[in-house]
């Protein structure tokens, strides 16, 4: 298998992310986007009840939430930007419409699926003993939708990552036609830019929404907006920052996970200080950190399984919660000692699971002839396949 990856640094970029000026894919680029995933999954894997019961699994999940989920809209700006670079740049219309196919009809199609499931599975005597006590309880539909669209999916938190996503870059897009056709036509790029990082420093500072999804909007698009201006001024010349950006970037984020996380300053103006010092540089410095990581490992190495978690993260991510990693983990930590061996143990089942499962659906997906229906709806890929063939190009199904 390791061999067959390999080959796949050789393959021809496939249109999904930019390529370098050879053509090829940005190999580092994929290994970011794995590196994220890593992080992605391994901060999903302890239940809440494992925090509160050992502070080491409590500061790891604090840390790592810190920063994964910017350094995933950071990773997207990137691409989107390397992308406009290398004149794959399309019309805004034709933009949003495309991310409407990729982002938000997976979206509103998994949400979908996830409601038809625990309402069937309650149905069930056995299975709605056990999800009645959970978070995966039923709710009405009303609720639901509420909760999906405003704050979080109750049975797949997770995908509200995939509705920011396109809620943000469709803003960004915008405002770049906005732009290219008003004072683009006099003040240039460079005043663009500075435009653009005052408004979303004014927006996160001047709106306070009540929902999450709003609040996710204004927050992260500070970070998709330094991913752009990352891959526009700074590009794949990063390593020299990997140790001031580890140095910093490490010790700020440790200072505001033991801090707010773990609780340990009291004082309300230390907290509030710690806070956005972490926001506006304390994460900056973490992404710079794992972009430039990401860049000395592209060039040292293949890394063949870090880079197929970086091809496939979309599909891993969608598919690893709730059912390979939620309810793995609630039904672990019912069954085994609450010890922090076991802990362990559980935590890294819910890691290889979310790996493994969403493997197994996308083979059984394809060997049914459910390809096309896989991919136009939920752009899932054909895992295995890319596995075992050595192949980039996305399967589309018999």
């Amino acid at each position: 298998m390791i061999s067959h990856l390999k080959k796949q640094d050789q393959e021809k970029s496939n249109g999904l992310l930019p390529g370098d000026s050879s053509g090829c894919r940005l190999v580092w680029l994929d290994l970011a986007k794995g590196i994220g995933m890593a992080l992605v999954l391994t901060g999903h894997a302890p239940r809440e009840w494992m925090q509160e019961s050992y502070p080491s699994i409590k500061f790891l999940f604090c840390f790592i939430y810190a920063f994964h989920m910017p350094f995933f809209f950071a990773l997207s700006g990137m691409a989107y930007e390397y992308a406009a670079q290398r004149g794959r740049k399309k019309s805004c219309i034709s933009y949003i419409k495309d991310k409407v196919h990729k982002l938000l009809i997976p979206w509103f199609c998994f949400a979908a699926i996830l409601y038809l499931f625990f309402f069937l599975a309650s149905l069930l005597p056995f299975a709605g003993r056990i999800l009645s006590g959970s978070s995966f309880a039923l709710i009405p539909v009303k609720d639901y939708v509420r909760l999906t669209i405003l704050e979080r999916n109750p049975y797949g938190e997770h995908i509200w990552y995939i509705y920011v996503l396109f809620i943000i870059q469709s803003i960004y897009r915008v405002y770049e036609l906005a732009y290219e056709k008003t004072l683009g036509r006099w003040c240039g790029e460079a005043f663009g830019t500075a435009l653009a990082v005052i408004l979303s420093i004014i927006a996160y500072w001047a709106f306070w929404p009540v929902h999450h999804i709003p609040d996710c909007v204004k927050t992260y698009a500070m970070y998709y907006l330094y991913g752009v201006l990352l891959a526009r001024y700074a590009g794949d010349r990063t390593e020299k920052w990997v140790f001031p950006s580890a140095a910093a970037g490490l010790g700020l984020t440790c200072m505001y996970t033991a801090g707010l996380a773990l609780e340990m300053v009291e004082a309300a103006w230390i907290r509030h200080l710690l806070f956005n010092v972490e926001v506006f540089l304390g994460i900056p410095l973490m992404i710079l950190f794992l972009i430039a990581v990401s860049q000395i490992l592209g060039k040292r190495g293949q890394h063949p399984l870090l880079r197929w978690l970086g091809l496939h993260s979309y599909s891993v991510y969608l598919l690893h919660q709730p059912f390979a990693c939620g309810l793995l983990g609630i039904v672990l930590s019912s069954l085994l000692p609450h010890t922090y061996g076991w802990v362990l143990f559980t935590m890294a089942g819910c890691f290889l699971a979310s790996i493994i499962f969403p493997v197994i659906v996308s083979d059984i997906g394809y060997y049914l002839g459910l390809g096309k229906v896989l991919k136009n709806l939920f752009q899932i890929e054909d895992l295995t396949c890319n596995i075992l063939g050595g192949e980039m190009r996305i399967k589309s199904g018999k």
